[in-house]
């Protein structure tokens, strides 16, 4: 699950929804609250992440595969940020991947249909 950015927070709580296209950004390291830090050198640009609607205040999840292909170095994935913009924009979100990921130069780095989820806590 994703934790809100400072940015994200703020705007959550002033009445600004997340963009419903967001692009995710791979880290090699803590991105920082801001997701600017440690930025994946074989990522390239951001991609898009198109996601379904919550229902019932259920999770919303990635739609669409969103991959880097291939991968143009060797390094090891431990975050990734969402931004509301292919490049520049604001961060809406930052994760720390449950295990790292190694990716190899030329092979691709991705996420399948559903592995991505967005949520908040609710109260019950």
């Amino acid at each position: 699950m994703a934790s809100l950015s400072p940015f994200g927070a703020t705007s959550i709580l002033n009445g600004t929804a997340p963009p419903a296209t967001l692009y995710a950004q791979l880290h090699i390291g803590d991105p920082t609250p801001a997701g600017t830090s440690a930025v994946g050198a074989g990522a390239g640009t951001r991609k898009v992440v198109t996601r379904t609607a919550s229902v019932a205040g259920g999770p919303s999840t990635n739609d669409v595969v969103v991959a880097w292909v291939p991968y143009t170095v060797t390094e090891v994935i431990t975050h990734v940020s969402f931004w509301s913009a292919v490049s520049g924009g604001n961060c809406w979100f930052v994760e720390e991947l449950p295990s790292s990921v190694p990716v190899t130069a030329g092979e691709a780095a991705f996420w399948d249909v559903g592995d991505i989820s967005f949520e908040m806590e609710q109260y019950a």
